[in-house]
């Protein structure tokens, strides 16, 4: 039997491979904000996190937790932008795990975060000034806060 090879290998990327099978990494092949909380809520409850809530204000959507949880795996990220660019491997966690704060950026328009004040924008644009001003003001209490909008769920 004479098979021919197909030399021609095709690169996927990984935010575009998880918005065309999202039942590969949800519970659900519709992915909303509140999936995307319940996704990160296993990075974040293993690297410590005791408290992560979900709230939405205006027309943004926040993950908020009681410490920062970030850099709380043995395993060294070297950035934010990192963190949230691809999968990365997850020793705390069971086999076969990753960091789950990636699957924030496949489902978002826009997307950042913040820590004691410190705003880092990983994707689209950051709310209007006097929209972030008072958000930053009501989610002060919290460690880490991850902010996002999702304009069209998969």
């Amino acid at each position: 039997m004479d098979r021919k090879l197909n030399k021609e290998v095709k690169t996927i990327k990984w935010c575009e491979h998880v918005q065309c099978h999202p039942s590969m990494y949800f519970s659900s092949e519709i992915v909303g904000p509140k999936e995307i909380h319940e996704a990160v809520d296993f990075s974040a409850k293993i690297l410590g996190v005791s408290k992560l809530e979900f709230l939405v204000l205006d027309d943004w959507n926040y993950i908020c937790a009681d410490i920062d949880w970030f850099f709380s795996s043995s395993l060294e990220i070297k950035s934010i932008a990192a963190l949230f660019g691809a999968p990365h491997p997850f020793p705390e966690a069971p086999v076969n795990s990753f960091r789950t704060e990636a699957l924030c950026a496949p489902f978002s328009s826009d997307l950042y975060t913040f820590t004691h004040g410190k705003v880092t924008l990983i994707k689209g644009a950051m709310p209007a000034e006097e929209t972030i001003e008072r958000h930053l003001i009501e989610l002060a209490i919290y460690a880490r806060v991850i902010g996002f909008k999702v304009e069209k769920y998969a």
